[in-house]
């Protein structure tokens, strides 16, 4: 079996012998056909090749396609099952594109062979509201249009993560600060495309406000200009961490310029929940606490963006946190072309990775 040195795609199923592999293997071929992506998926018949097979695709892959159907995800007896396809996937921060081809509630939950609940707390954790799945299953099948859809799919993250030039990098000893736009990696909510919302603030609604000082930012399915240009201010003496400088006016009231990306929790609004707090922009820097490291995704173009300060609520101390999105609560959304932005205890996968590009 030949196997590709670089895997845009590897194809992750159920290997039941019936139609949940032959949708998977149709899909296979149509993407092959199409012949614009290196795709693999493992044959069936590789005998005691099959796990090694297995190994190599999930290291070189970039991106995996969970071909799920009601019983995907469930650990069974056999090590190379979906189950630890799916956890390599996440361990590694690797893209998954689910697939949805059952009738049901999403994502599956399959109990396991031994009948404990692995299967579907692991499924529940990674494939929870906010991953957009793509779902084919009141839909006919045709292999065909499904893989054209995946790969358009794939072709939006890979067109629109450019790669920063060396001039207009984060670390690049610019005199003059590029602008730049900050995109969110994941979908900021359910149904929504991948590599698609920007980091963006304005007092237009009641709940946009914070105080006199500070307004929430969010992430919006379009830039606006000015207000989603930001730009990283060098903190001296810190390597690789920056005041987030907000390029608009945050209202009617202030001037362009003069706000940074923030977060406290002094207010009844700043809680999102126990393990997350809303992100401003303030018109002052306030020490650590508008402070912000860019940590490089290992193998990707994209970064993580920790939070300098901590913060506390009734039950933690946060030492480090990263900004985050997701639409979870009604607290979450600002309004249905925007998503309140959080910090959040722990880094969330591609709902906690951005990409960085000058802004056009």
């Amino acid at each position: 079996m030949d196997i590709p040195d670089e895997i845009d795609l590897f194809i992750s199923a159920r290997f039941d012998g019936g139609e949940k592999e032959e949708k998977a293997r149709e899909l296979y071929d149509a993407l092959k056909q199409r012949g614009n992506l290196k795709v693999f998926m493992v044959h069936a018949n590789a005998g005691d090749d099959f796990g090694k097979w297995t190994d190599k695709a999930l290291y070189r892959m970039e991106a995996m396609v969970a071909v799920c159907f009601d019983n995907y995800g469930q650990r069974t007896e056999n090590k190379y099952c979906t189950y630890y396809e799916v956890r390599y996937a996440r361990t590694n921060s690797k893209r998954i594109i689910p697939l949805k081809l059952y009738k049901g509630n999403w994502p599956p939950e399959p109990r396991d062979h031994d009948n404990d609940d692995d299967g579907p707390a692991q499924n529940r954790a990674v494939f929870y509201e906010g991953l957009g799945y793509r779902d084919w299953s009141t839909k006919r099948w045709n292999a065909k249009e499904c893989a054209e859809e995946i790969e358009n799919c794939f072709l939006k993250k890979v067109n629109n993560g450019i790669k920063v030039p060396e001039t207009c990098r984060p670390h690049a000893n610019d005199k003059e600060l590029e602008r730049l736009n900050i995109q969110l990696v994941g979908p900021r909510k359910e149904g929504k495309e991948w590599y698609s919302s920007y980091l963006h603030a304005a007092h237009h609604n009641d709940s946009d406000k914070r105080d006199d000082g500070s307004t929430y930012a969010c992430f919006a399915d379009e830039t606006y200009g000015i207000y989603s240009q930001w730009t990283l201010e060098p903190v001296e003496g810190k390597k690789n961490t920056y005041y987030i400088k907000f390029c608009g006016e945050r209202n009617k009231f202030s001037s362009p310029n003069k706000s940074y990306l923030h977060v406290g929790d002094h207010n009844d609004s700043d809680k999102r929940d126990d393990g997350s707090t809303y992100v401003c922009v303030a018109d002052k820097k306030y020490g650590e606490h508008s402070q912000w490291t860019l940590e490089p995704v290992k193998g990707k173009d994209t970064y993580y963006i920790k939070f300098c300060g901590k913060w506390m609520n009734e039950y933690n101390k946060f030492n480090s946190s990263y900004l985050h999105v997701a639409h979870h609560y009604d607290a979450d959304k600002r309004d249905d072309g925007s998503t309140y932005a959080c910090v959040a205890g722990e880094k969330h996968c591609e709902y906690s990775q951005f990409v960085i590009t000058p802004s056009k």
